[in-house]
């Protein structure tokens, strides 16, 4: 009754009557406004216009190369952030909060949304029209949400050694950690020989891949928690965070051989997916020698036997044809004594012959995949296949710097300052013991591989080393003796 009076009746109210019916209209006005804005939040009608004001400054910022982190569809707290710091957020101060802006590789979303005369320079990528452009280092944060949660963290690591093994991944480890700031992966930094080691093997050991399609999460939900497992096990994101806060910029990498060769086993999907930021670094060497070390390293032997190499040669290129991959004369698959010419005299170019099935790129992917094991020495060779895998499943194939490993040998700082330009880290000189020899077992003698057995594999890996040279440009026109390759 007190509070529908007319205020002309409250004038002949004593004072002490009418502040008190003042405040319980005003109590009554705070109820029905906080009601309100109970039901508001509960239909989730805010998050439309929240989200339909991003899309318009995305698009804005897209006009200018940037891209922006929006927020998703529901969500209304952010969990402890993967740089140690724990902050809950309202969603109005989400909404408050300043826009998470990325600057180097967009998103194909992005792209779509940029004028077509813009589509072609995005912003802090490497440019096929101006290879002398150099990646820039930013400091950044990458932003992901699972459920209702966001999650903050440092983008890492920012490149990736994809590979090949036994072409010089190791050297170029050492090398860049030289680098004032570089800093190495938690599994280097072990004490003592016991689970030490230079590569990571995150995404190729414990069915990553068949992870996600057991996976009942979205997609976006299951590569955050995967982001999140694999910086946490494997960088050491509280120093590169204190680095950040002193405005010190550190990168780290992972380096792990392993991740090309297993490129068919749906591995570039799950790592770009996982680390969309990341550039990738591949150094090749002649797969022939390549071959022969493998095998020396897989035997563990002190002494090499090249009569038992030329064997195991002859046996998986036996495997191959049966899968389907090539197909083998048969005087190849003969005992080497019996019909093909002796150790050292000039192989007969009939027996050594091969031709590669013509098949689509996914037969072909997919009949490599099935056949590849570890103890195999010759299919890791066969490089065009496993980057064709890397670069039709990446949205920038500038990502990808490629290296022949004889360049790492004639003129490691050259090749040292095109990665520090690929990566975006500052220039910096290799010390004296640039030349050092990495990876070379200790006593052991190494007997050269017979002359026949070197025949055969340069006529096995001819055809692959001019479709690796069709595939990557000039630069790799006729590399190892694949004779000229003509323009497609």
């Amino acid at each position: 009754p007190l509070v529908s009076s007319s205020r002309a009746t409250m004038m002949n109210w004593p004072t002490a009557l009418k502040r008190k019916a003042l405040k319980i209209r005003l109590k009554i006005r705070l109820t029905v406004l906080c009601l309100l804005l109970a039901a508001v939040l509960q239909s989730g009608w805010y998050l439309h216009f929240t989200r339909k004001s991003w899309d318009l400054m995305n698009s804005m910022k897209s006009m200018a190369s940037m891209e922006i982190i929006l927020p998703p569809q529901r969500g209304d707290a952010m969990s402890e952030s993967l740089l140690g710091d724990s902050e809950q957020l309202t969603n109005n101060t989400v909404k408050a909060m300043p826009l998470v802006v990325h600057s180097g590789n967009l998103t194909n979303r992005t792209r779509k949304a940029m004028p077509v005369s813009l589509r072609s320079h995005p912003g802090g990528l490497t440019n096929s029209t101006n290879t002398n452009a150099c990646a820039t280092n930013q400091k950044s944060i990458h932003v992901c949400h699972q459920g209702k949660t966001f999650v903050r963290g440092p983008k890492v690591p920012s490149f990736i050694i994809l590979g090949a093994q036994k072409s010089g991944t190791t050297a170029l480890f050492f090398h860049l950690l030289k680098h004032p700031n570089v800093v190495p992966p938690l599994n280097f930094l072990k004490k003592g020989n016991e689970g030490k080691s230079f590569e990571v093997h995150f995404f190729d050991r414990g069915g990553s891949f068949a992870e996600r399609k057991n996976s009942t999460t979205t997609e976006e939900e299951f590569y955050c928690s995967k982001r999140q497992k694999y910086l946490r096990r494997h960088f050491q994101v509280g120093k590169i965070k204190k680095a950040a806060q002193k405005g010190r910029n550190l990168m780290t990498f992972d380096k792990t051989p392993t991740y090309l060769v297993k490129s068919l086993h749906s591995q570039p999907e799950l790592i770009s997916k996982t680390v969309p930021w990341a550039k990738y670094i591949v150094i090749l060497r002649n797969p022939v020698d390549r071959a022969y070390s493998h095998y020396k390293m897989a035997t563990k032997k002190n002494m090499t036997n090249p009569a038992e190499f030329d064997s195991a040669v002859r046996e998986e290129l036996g495997l191959l044809q049966k899968v389907g991959l090539i197909t083998v004369p048969n005087a190849v698959l003969m005992p080497h004594n019996s019909t093909l010419p002796s150790m050292g005299s000039p192989a007969a170019p009939h027996e050594f012959k091969f031709t590669f099935p013509i098949r689509s790129a996914m037969d072909e992917t997919k009949v490599f995949s099935d056949v590849f094991n570890n103890n195999l020495y010759l299919i890791r060779g066969f490089y065009a296949i496993q980057l064709r895998a890397w670069i039709n499943a990446l949205p920038h194939p500038e990502q990808i710097l490629v290296l022949n490993s004889k360049d790492l040998d004639r003129s490691p700082n050259d090749v040292y300052r095109r990665i520090l330009c690929h990566v975006g880290l500052p220039e910096h000189n290799l010390s004296a013991d640039k030349r050092k020899r990495f990876n070379k077992y200790r006593g052991s003698t190494t007997k050269p591989m017979w002359n026949t057995t070197r025949k055969l594999l340069e006529a096995l890996f001819r055809p692959q080393n001019a479709d690796l040279g069709r595939l990557l440009g000039k630069e790799w026109a006729g590399v190892w003796g694949s004779g000229t390759v003509e323009e497609t």
